[in-house]
């Protein structure tokens, strides 16, 4: 009888992991995956319906919109101390994405450097909108500076983008 048990047990044991495995290798963030954007929380933060009809908040990966529902901090971007403009470029920011992203269907892409989920335990990606890396466009465009305390393989590239947009003044580098 209790061979039975073991047995039984056993094979629970074995069913539950492996379960366990299949629904973590489905729920992982791999390498790219199509979304719809639903919702613009802010320049760099977005919320997207996945195909199996699921919803999660993204943070898009390398960059670093200026806050708009908190207050900036002076030299966060450079040497620019006028939080009031970096508010405004925030705003612009934010706007830049609804007029870009919402509703639109995207592709997430994974950094395998950066790991699937941040601190707030939001996807972390890159997202592409007809083939076109959204989040290069914030830098090249001045409505973000490029995200160096996080891990990125795309930062050396973002960088480049950032050094042109300050030399030219453009964006947030206005102020």
């Amino acid at each position: 009888m209790w061979k039975f048990v073991y047995v039984i047990l056993t094979l629970a044991l074995l069913t539950v992991t492996f379960s366990c495995q299949l629904l973590n290798d489905k729920s992982i963030f791999r390498n790219h995956l199509n979304a719809t954007v639903i919702r613009i929380i802010d320049g760099d933060t977005i919320e997207v319906r996945l195909e199996n009809g699921m919803t999660d908040k993204v943070r898009l990966l390398g960059v670093d919109t200026p806050e708009t529902n908190n207050q900036n901090k002076v030299n966060e971007y450079g040497t620019i101390t006028d939080t009031e403009c970096l508010q405004a470029w925030g705003e612009k920011a934010t706007l830049y994405a609804v007029d870009h992203l919402i509703n639109k269907e995207v592709v997430l892409i994974r950094d395998e450097y950066a790991g699937a989920r941040g601190y707030y335990d939001r996807l972390l990606a890159y997202v592409e909108v007809n083939n076109k890396d959204f989040n290069e466009s914030l830098v090249e465009l001045g409505y973000a500076r490029v995200y160096e305390e996080g891990e990125s393989v795309r930062e050396p590239e973002y960088l480049e983008h950032q050094k042109n947009a300050q030399i030219k003044l453009i964006g947030l580098w206005s102020c």
